[in-house]
């Protein structure tokens, strides 16, 4: 795509209608917010605090709190949404504003730097699927409690500080390209990336849905992958495509499609090499234990409907052990020895327990060998929840070793039960044949009641407790444990809060005191005010880094306290970029307006009238050397008529300046090509500081110019470094450091130069023409840089500058067929 410089700068701009940046960022955003808002109902459905009756009372609300807090989960994170998008807004409508109409160079860019940015989220993608589809383990396995807190006013607080929080990540990466942006170009690109985030969600609910077998799930997550990754690659070379145009110094297009080429093979390679680096990366740390891999990850939209579960049969046996599971939030396994069971129930709380307790009260009972219970952990991370998973430990089981697995994407929490039984045939010495457990199944009416599945015909129904059956139950429990080791008390008032107090599912009744033992002992307090400063904690806590963030005011470990400054660091350092690049590109947008308005106005005051106006003019006339003559005759006269009429002749139009002397005007002459590349490096040093001195002694060094012309020199840097700082700072981007072309379809620091510094009219004072006097222009010198013809002096008398600086002496033949030709005689 060659750039025609000859082009309107609206037609030649690159900005059209669509930008891959912002869609990829809507497309990365969306899995993220739906998998927060689910995260929040799933840790709230296993949280005892929005179940209780404080609570209740506290909020005044007639109806489930539970479900009270849901929508008030969602109707945080629609405002949340809706402020975050409404800045969003704002944004893009002031900068689109400000910055409409870039210059080709500068839109070509930005287009360029948008390409980049969307195959970066479009690879991040790629990693995220195979993550969400449970290829890859996650980093975070044992995942992070979010806290809820105690009150509705605590809960609303967070869930919009977190959705602040994912918006504010992007916030740099995208405020960039509402520069130059289209009415079109906004709207039309979210549109298509929030469709494609939700496109993206349905597909992971389909794989994890309806391909039920692992290896073809992991061909899908493959194919996901690797379209991501070729995405990623166009999106990349594309990008080097638009960079290529203005960097490129106009190569042949087959050289640019040779840049795309390679750029899309390397990206590419790259992004296979990575993904193969993360696989065999996941499968070691799953062998190591670190990790582990999730079987079937929860789904974005509705509730998971795979049930994974074997029975626990040995060939070589007669006798069966099976599990048995509930998908209401609650779960029941049990073994069947003959007609005798086992049961146990298991909690489904998010509320904090003891964990030694716990193990000891399950390892104390005879007839489980090995029974670890992980307290419920929800992930953090927007990538699929962990599902539950019992599974039998091998090592502890002499006849039968199965695996059964339960997932539920809604209810169910992240408890890993390992479980072994030995078989009939081999009974414990420590097991008497009528062992029992009792069965805890706690439902949303606050019933003491008893649920059980039929594995046999997968029927279930209410169970009937028999009096000899809690006997039972109570003479079991009083056989492996003489107090209950989540409170401390003891198995009757145990078994008496399982048998009369079972709340709803999802409360774990151990760990608390009776309700009316806490009336007796002490009055409710609200926790309004406590919570309030737990949210500042919170809030402070984001401010901070997250670097004391964790419930019980424990902090990270080192490692990953740094990694978060790191992390922090490299959003301010990506936020500080972004701001100058948006404030470099507005103010050199608002500059560039002032010179095309001013730039007209100048040249009408310096040369539309030169050739009828002032001049400067010498003394031909005589034997000395013509630089004597220059030095000593030199003066200003109103017109050319004028200096004629006194025997003079002209050297320039315009009065004579501080250039006006032999010397300068023969520097200007024999340096014309390159006069202003070697200026230049003295003006780039005005960007980084420098006193006026250093910057007049460098000009000099550099021009070899006298001293009063390199004044006027300096004063002219210091004037761009004023009026044109940002168009400068653009022109390294742009690749327009070196162009001194001056026109009003291509502003460059040239062009901004004269419009600003030229004439004593704009500055305010002795602009640098009338300080110099003599220019290439008014000694109608061509030089490398084009001007149009009404701005070249047609009045000089001066028939060769080549020959004039030749000679050394006034003894030559040049000067007298000078004096033979002039016109005044």
């Amino acid at each position: 795509m060659p750039i025609d410089t000859s082009a309107s700068v609206a037609e030649a701009s690159a900005i059209g209608w669509f930008d891959f940046a912002i869609a990829t960022i809507c497309a990365w955003l969306v899995p993220r917010l739906i998998s927060r808002q689910r995260l929040y109902h799933r840790t709230l459905r296993r949280s005892p605090m929005w179940i209780n009756e404080k609570v209740r009372m506290f909020m005044d609300v007639s109806e489930n709190p539970r479900d009270f807090a849901e929508r008030a989960i969602t109707r945080s994170m629609l405002q949340a949404i809706g402020i975050s998008v409404f800045i969003y807004t704002v944004t893009a409508l002031v900068l689109s504003l400000l910055t409409r109409n870039l210059d080709f160079r500068t839109s070509y860019i930005v287009v360029g730097l948008s390409n980049f940015v969307g195959s970066a989220f479009v690879f991040l993608l790629s990693f995220s699927a195979p993550r969400w589809l449970g290829i890859y383990s996650s980093q975070h396995s044992n995942g992070r409690r979010i806290p809820l807190g105690a009150n509705l006013k605590t809960l609303c607080i967070r869930v919009r500080l977190q959705v602040f929080h994912t918006f504010l990540k992007v916030y740099p990466l995208t405020i960039p390209f509402f520069l130059g942006a289209r009415p079109t170009t906004v709207p039309a690109s979210v549109f298509i990336g929030s469709m494609l985030g939700f496109f993206l969600c349905l597909s992971i609910d389909f794989g994890n849905r309806e391909i039920k077998d692992r290896k073809n799930l992991r061909k899908f997550a493959l194919a996901v992958a690797g379209g991501f990754i070729l995405a990623s690659a166009y999106l990349f070379s594309y990008g080097c495509s638009y960079v290529e145009e203005v960097w490129g110094d106009n190569q042949a297009a087959a050289d640019d499609n040779l840049v795309e080429g390679i750029a899309f093979l390397c990206w590419t390679v790259a992004g296979v090499l990575l993904h193969v680096a993360t696989w065999k990366y996941s499968k070691m740390m799953v062998a190591s234990g670190k990790h582990e891999k999730v079987k079937r990850p929860k789904t974005f939209f509705g509730s998971s409907v795979f049930i994974s579960h074997r029975h626990l049969d040995n060939p070589e046996s007669k006798h069966k052990s099976r599990f048995s599971m509930l998908l209401s939030g609650r779960s029941l396994f049990k073994s069947t020895r003959n007609t005798n069971s086992i049961q146990e129930p298991a909690r489904t709380s998010n509320s904090s327990m003891d964990h030694h307790h716990s193990n000891h009260a399950v390892n104390s009972h005879p007839s489980i060998r090995h029974l670890q219970i992980e307290p419920p952990i929800v992930e953090e991370e927007e990538e699929a929840s962990r599902s539950t998973s019992i599974r039998e430990d091998p090592s502890s089981s002499k006849l039968d070793h199965s695996t059964a697995k339960l997932e539920d994407d809604d209810d169910l929490e992240n408890v890993h039960v390992s479980v072994s039984f030995e078989d009939e045939g081999q009974p414990d010495k420590n097991v008497e044949k009528n062992d029992t457990a009792s069965t805890v199944v706690e439902n949303e009416e606050y019933k003491c009641r008893d649920s059980f599945v039929d594995e046999e015909n997968n029927h279930r129904g209410p169970a009937t407790v028999k009096e000899e059956e809690n006997l039972d139950n109570q003479q079991q429990i009083d056989n492996y444990s003489n107090h209950d080791p989540l409170s401390g008390n003891s198995a009757h008032e145990f078994n008496e809060r399982i048998s009369c107090t079972a709340g709803p599912p999802g409360v774990d009744l151990g760990s608390s005191k009776l309700e009316e033992e806490e009336e007796e002992e002490e009055e409710l307090e609200e926790p309004d005010e406590e919570d309030w400063d737990m949210s500042k904690l919170h809030l402070v806590n984001v401010i901070c880094c997250g670097l004391n963030c964790g419930p019980g005011g424990k902090k990270k470990p080192f490692a990953k306290r740094a990694l978060n400054c790191c992390s922090w660091t490299f959003w301010f350092v990506l936020l500080a970029a972004s701001l100058f690049f948006v404030v470099l590109l507005i103010g050199a947008q608002y500059q560039e307006k002032t010179v095309r308005r001013l730039l007209p106005r100048v040249n009408a005051i310096l040369y539309d009238f030169q050739n009828e106006g002032e001049v400067c003019a010498f003394d031909a006339r005589g034997e000395s050397t013509l630089r004597a003559k220059v030095e000593a005759t030199q003066r200003n006269f109103t017109n050319r008529d004028e200096a004629h009429s006194a025997g003079y002749s002209v050297l320039h139009c315009g009065a004579c300046g501080a250039c006006s002397n032999y010397n300068d005007l023969r520097q200007q002459y024999t340096t014309r090509e390159i006069l202003g590349q070697v200026a230049l490096k003295c003006a780039k040093k005005v960007l980084f500081g420098g006193g006026f001195e250093k910057l007049k002694q460098c000009t000099m060094e550099e021009t070899l110019f006298l001293d009063a012309c390199a004044a006027c020199w300096t004063q002219d840097y210091i004037c761009v470094k004023q009026n044109c700082i940002f168009i400068s700072i653009r022109a390294f981007m742009i690749n327009t450091v070196t162009n001194l072309q001056v026109g009003e379809n291509d502003v460059t620091p040239s062009a901004c130069e004269e419009a600003m510094c030229e004439a004593t009219e704009i500055t305010g004072y002795v602009g640098f023409v009338p300080c110099s006097g003599a220019s290439r222009r008014r000694m109608n010198v061509t030089s490398s840089i084009a001007r149009p013809g009404n701005q070249q002096c047609k009045i000089v008398d001066v028939p060769s500058w080549e020959r004039f600086f030749g000679p050394s002496t006034g003894n030559n033949d040049f000067i007298e067929d000078w004096n033979a030709t002039t016109l005044y005689r």
